[in-house]
């Protein structure tokens, strides 16, 4: 690799732990780090980034082939070194090849919209083309953050990544950022859909969706988000802020899977077909016209659901109002003290406020 370097020292008052958690969070980026010549090297993708502690400062070199590689592996590096010091704030420059022009930032691609169908009242599915979707084609993760340009027809601005691993947003262009569910992708193809559910409640989000023609631009960052686990027995929740998700994951379950899926609409009208292994219970709950606030509809059948003496192993995965979200997750932590790696769970939206301000906990 003909490598471009980058260095920083980042001083420190604590460096306790410091190596270890940088270690732990590479590797949970993808990265494989191993001992280099005294320190430890992460590499990922085509850079590398060597880090160790030198007195009572934390020194990152990064090595990468070409520019964009390099603003890239910089970017990371000073996340996670941001990270694991965030309780001390120190200040990250980087010397060495800090002139040029700013680069894409590695996890944004651009979509471009190819269709639109409704599948229910409610729902709507958009298919999106794109370059490079490989590393958003995955099961691990199923969620992406969408960022909308502003309304108007004005060229769409995108972030930039600077030579300090910044992200240059652009000035003058707001972008609205939320996360959504991707559906279905086939990165060979360079497609992917998202199913939007039609709040009502408006936000820049909805209004992007319901004015949305062929042709018109958004980007994607990511990907994030938990799928779901290996388990005995599965138990998949949500309304229909969730309903993409436990779609993709139903439709990925083995053959042989078991478990059941409790999934609240507003009215049969709101329910539609979902590939699902046989051993797989779908449970419509209807709940009118009219939301209860206390998410007591869907998180009733939940509970009820669990077995209580937990016998087989389970895995939960779900979501929806915040509410809902509450009640399950205490249930899951104090009540049947689930280990964490035996749920994951999502508050999509709260009542009294627009469902895409919310992101994933």
């Amino acid at each position: 690799m003909a490598e471009l370097r980058s260095r920083t020292r980042i001083s420190l008052s604590e460096t306790e732990g410091v190596i270890e958690e940088l270690t732990t969070l590479f590797t949970g980026h993808h990265a494989v780090v191993e001992p280099h010549d005294g320190a430890h090297r992460a590499r990922i993708d085509d850079a590398a980034i060597d880090f160790e502690l030198e007195g009572t400062a934390l020194s990152m070199v990064v090595e990468a082939a070409d520019p964009v590689a390099l603003n890239a592996a910089r970017h990371l590096a000073t996340s996670m070194a941001a990270f694991v010091t965030r309780a001390q704030a120190p200040a990250i420059a980087w010397e060495g090849m800090t002139e040029g022009a700013a680069t894409r930032p590695p996890d944004l691609r651009i979509l471009r919209l190819l269709s639109h169908e409704n599948l229910t009242p409610r729902m709507r599915r958009f298919v999106f083309t794109g370059e490079d979707l490989n590393r958003f084609d995955t099961p691990l993760h199923l969620h992406a953050r969408l960022l909308f340009p502003p309304p108007g027809g004005v060229d769409p601005q995108w972030p930039l990544l600077g030579a300090q691993g910044e992200v240059i947003w652009p000035r003058g262009h707001a972008l609205a950022q939320r996360l959504f569910t991707i559906r279905w992708i086939d990165a060979a193809r360079e497609r992917l859909a998202f199913d939007v559910f039609q709040h009502g409640q408006g936000g820049p989000a909805e209004a992007w969706f319901h004015a949305a023609r062929p042709g018109d631009q958004l980007a994607m960052v990511g990907p994030g988000g938990h799928g779901m686990r290996s388990a005995k027995s599965h138990l998949l929740f949500g309304d229909e802020t969730c309903l993409p998700g436990m779609a993709r994951i139903l439709e990925a379950l083995p053959a042989d899977a078991q478990g059941v899926a409790i999934i609240e609409v507003r009215d049969a009208a709101d329910q539609m077909p979902l590939a699902h292994p046989s051993g797989i219970l779908l449970r419509w709950l209807h709940r009118g016209s009219v939301r209860a606030p206390s998410g007591r509809l869907l998180a009733d059948a939940v509970l009820a659901a669990i077995p209580p003496d937990l016998s087989t192993s389970i895995f939960v995965w779900g979501g929806g109002d915040a509410a809902t979200y509450l009640l399950v997750r205490r249930h899951l932590r104090e009540t049947l003290r689930l280990p964490k790696d035996a749920y994951v769970l999502y508050p999509y939206w709260k009542a009294g406020r627009r469902g895409d301000q919310l992101g994933e906990e």
